[in-house]
């Protein structure tokens, strides 16, 4: 089992939205929380809709590899779940999910 890190106030903390879309009123409601001790990293593409899902699958898979690449980023959570991320699963390296190279910190 990998035990993450704990989180320290102005951890950097990227929201993703690999399934389906934000409503922006209920993100800036999470976000004003989460944001109150994180400091915290997203793309205004959480917002796009192409159907049920937030954007294509390739959108949405690309912004789930760019979260989980970048070193700076401490903690990723999605803004929502669905049956989209399934869609995009064949599309994810799963030793991204679990590289200790990437880990701030290390």
């Amino acid at each position: 089992m990998i035990r993450p890190s704990r989180l320290r106030a102005g951890s950097r903390v990227a929201i993703v939205a690999p399934a389906g879309p934000v409503p922006r009123d209920a993100f800036a409601a999470g976000a004003a929380i989460l944001g109150a001790r994180y400091a915290l990293v997203h793309d205004e593409r959480i917002f796009a809709r192409t159907g049920f899902l937030a954007g294509d699958d390739d959108a949405r898979a690309a912004e789930l590899r760019t979260a989980l690449a970048d070193p700076t980023i401490e903690a990723l959570f999605c803004a929502r779940g669905g049956y989209g991320l399934m869609r995009i699963l064949d599309r994810l390296d799963a030793a991204a999910f679990r590289s200790e190279e990437r880990r701030v910190g290390k």
